[in-house]
Parts: structure tokens; C-alpha cells; sequence
């Protein structure tokens, strides 16, 4: 029974193992990887089932931004609502600004036109700065 002996050196490559043949092999460290966690599905609005944006995006959380109850009666101010969503999914006031601006794009009706990432089946109505989701 002839049992190979390996002596090993640690290097910034990896591990390199050289065998009693003389033959060198080298072992790369595993890579790990963690998961990555979604800071957008952990907003404190519940979801709205109307909602056709997927969990986690931040038009999905726009979107139940303004789907709260005393939001679907009354409306909100566009300033408001996109402070809400910067604070929710951590996201910088200009860029919360833009997806604030692609689902108000959906106005008149339900189907009508609008910006291309704005899903069917809701529309926004506005009033000067003031801004109201409106269901079917």
C-alpha cells in the first residue's frame, strides 16, 4: 500500500500541495458567498393585493405607499410620498423621485397610456401637487 504524503504550503493563490511524485496541485479557496438580504420586502406598509408590482421593488413599495387606506381616501403630496419612499427602501430623494414620476405617469384611466415600466390596472389622479391612487 503506497500512501501519497503531501506537504503543504499556504500562498495568497490558494493552497498548494506537493505530492511524494513530486507533482504539484493547487487547491483555490472556496468562495462563500452570503445571501443577500432585501431591505425593500421589510417596508411598514402592509401589501395591498391590487398591487401588481413584485415584493420587494420599490414600485412594488410605492405602490403600498400609497394603497394605505387614509391615502386611498384622501390622497398625499408628491413631496411627502417621495420621502416616504426614500426612507422606506433607502434609497437616495433623486432616485425615489424618479420612480415616484413612473407611477404618476399612469393617469386618465386604468389602461391608458404611460410609462412603460407603470403596470396596468390602476391610475394615479393629480391635482396639483397632490397625488391619489385610484384603483378598479
Amino acid at each position: 500500500m503506497s500512501a501519497k504524503r503531501n506537504k503543504s504550503v499556504s500562498g495568497k493563490q490558494g493552497k498548494v500541495s506537493k505530492t511524494k511524485t513530486g507533482k504539484t496541485t493547487t487547491k483555490k479557496p472556496a468562495i462563500t458567498t452570503t445571501a443577500k438580504t432585501d431591505d425593500n420586502t421589510k417596508i411598514s406598509f402592509p401589501r395591498n393585493e391590487h398591487n401588481p408590482f413584485r415584493v420587494g421593488s420599490s414600485y412594488g413599495a410605492l405602490f403600498d405607499i400609497m394603497a394605505t387606506p387614509d391615502h386611498l381616501q384622501h390622497g398625499i403630496h408628491k413631496q411627502k410620498l417621495i420621502e416616504l419612499l426614500a426612507r422606506q427602501i433607502s434609497k437616495p430623494i433623486r432616485l425615489a423621485t424618479f420612480d415616484c414620476n413612473v407611477l404618476c405617469s399612469a393617469s386618465e384611466s386604468l389602461t391608458g397610456k404611460r410609462h412603460r415600466s407603470c403596470k396596468d390596472g390602476f391610475w394615479v389622479r393629480k391635482q396639483n401637487s397632490h397625488v391619489q391612487l385610484m384603483l378598479a
